[in-house]
């Protein structure tokens, strides 16, 4: 048969196939060498079914290697706990921002067209359909990352559980990945450290990691400080590391040359109130992006910061999280200067004074900052004049306005209303909180009547 199929231009064979079934396109890929080749790519632009069943029987690998899948990602993330969380968040956001950053023909805008890019077997509940059987199958993918390096730029596997996966396994894939979530699944100190020796030796191909909520109290603080500065983005939320591990990590980062890391994300880390306001200056100063909101960070370390980052010429922080640390022994003058500083903040739920926001609206409201994005509680315009809230609306591209419960009929909501539907600048907004969010408004901006959570906020303020 197939030595008359190349009397067709192969042009008119992908037209030909461009009209046949997923099913009858698998069956041509085993007929001959032309027509794997020919109905291959057509593959590679259809949509096709991933039937778990099928997964549980043959497991993850028959799926990873298959060439006319082709994707970026996995995706085994599973839906646990509270709302706050979002599956699959950090390793989409990440794939995007390396796409954007090292591609130029497509512009990926949202983190939803990321989507296409993974294998998605979110919620596929391994452990519950297979119980410790899921360990072996999870080994089965790990052993064939670990011998193919690079085979995957993302590996997400929030919310499962590698508690007995072999520990060896677990760091040669994950630092074979480029993107690596592993937050909530379960991994013991031994499997940790591991990870954290093998990047520590250099010439891992890991760049994002997150490791939210895994209990890194045990780990050696030197091997994890060692290996961290070594990658670009690290988020190291509710991980429950103590002072001295903060003390050693944040050491090498304020003395690591060249340094690499350019992202830290270290929310709800209750130790670092007790970390010295010299040491998170001289650190989170040599950063890009900083995430320390529910932090409980002092007043000194407040001020020390804040003062480092005005009077620094050296400081390359530009985006800083904020949310839920209480800012009002903040001098207003001063946080006022800090968002002349700053590209991007959050500073929801901080218990900003009248004073403090004045200050802080009004230096914003003149344009001649640096701010695009800005997350802040709705109390803050309530006593700021109307010409401050239409010139605040007029000089940021994203803004968040959190809690209010206003009437958009009238009184301060309605100038903010007003504001941000004739504003020039304005990109997007989130308004839900505040009973504004119509929809006109949600015409206007996509994510207007979205709830954003601690983290969506940030990948929205950041995008």
């Amino acid at each position: 048969m197939c030595s008359t199929t190349t009397l067709l231009p192969r042009e008119l064979w992908l037209s030909i196939m461009s009209h046949l079934p997923p099913a009858d396109l698998l069956a041509l890929t085993t007929t001959c060498k032309l027509f794997n080749y020919l109905a291959n790519d057509v593959l590679r632009t259809v949509k096709l079914p991933i039937h778990r069943r099928l997964v549980y029987k043959l497991g993850l690998v028959s799926l990873v290697r298959q060439a006319r899948l082709v994707k970026a990602g996995l995706d085994l993330s599973e839906e646990c706990g509270t709302s706050d969380r979002s599956p699959g968040l950090f390793s989409r956001d990440c794939l995007r921002r390396f796409l954007n950053t090292n591609q130029q023909k497509l512009l990926f805008k949202s983190n939803e067209e990321m989507k296409e890019f993974f294998f998605n077997m979110s919620n596929m509940r391994l452990k519950a359909n297979l119980g410790m059987k899921s360990y072996d199958v999870l080994d089965c993918l790990f052993s064939y990352l670990a011998s193919n390096p690079f085979t995957l730029k993302a590996l997400d596997c929030e919310g499962g559980n590698l508690s007995h996966c072999d520990p060896d396994l677990v760091a040669q894939a994950v630092s074979g990945v480029l993107i690596a979530n592993l937050e909530r699944v379960w991994l013991p100190t031994s499997h940790l450290n591991k990870i954290f020796h093998m990047v520590g030796q250099g010439g891992a191909f890991l760049q994002y990691l997150s490791l939210v909520e895994e209990d890194l109290s045990l780990v050696d603080k030197n091997i994890l400080a060692q290996s961290l500065v070594k990658l670009k983005e690290v988020d190291l939320g509710g991980t429950k590391l103590s002072k001295e591990q903060l003390d050693t990590l944040l050491e090498s980062i304020a003395n690591t040359t060249p340094l690499h890391l350019t992202s830290l994300g270290m929310y709800s880390l209750s130790s670092l109130a007790f970390v010295s306001s010299s040491l998170i200056s001289r650190s989170l100063s040599r950063l890009a992006r900083a995430d320390l909101h529910w932090t409980n960070l002092t007043s000194t370390q407040l001020v020390h910061l804040s003062t480092t980052i005005v009077h620094s010429s050296s400081s390359s922080l530009y985006s800083l999280s904020l949310a839920g640390v209480k800012l009002s022994t903040l001098p207003p003058s001063l946080l006022a200067n800090l968002l002349t500083k700053l590209t991007v903040a959050d500073l929801s739920y901080t218990d900003l004074t009248p004073q403090q926001s004045l200050a802080m609206l009004s230096t914003l409201a003149t344009g001649n900052t640096s701010m695009q994005s800005l997350a802040l509680d709705c109390s803050c315009v309530e006593e700021v004049s109307e010409q401050v809230v239409v010139g605040l609306c007029n000089a940021v591209s994203r803004l968040v306005f959190i809690g209010g419960g206003w009437d958009r009929a009238g009184g301060k909501a309605g100038v903010v209303y007003d504001s941000l539907l004739h504003s020039k600048t304005m990109v997007d907004c989130s308004v839900m909180c505040c009973g504004i969010a119509n929809s006109t408004m949600s015409d206007k901006y996509p994510s207007a009547d979205l709830l954003l959570n601690n983290r969506t906020r940030g990948v929205f303020l950041n995008r």
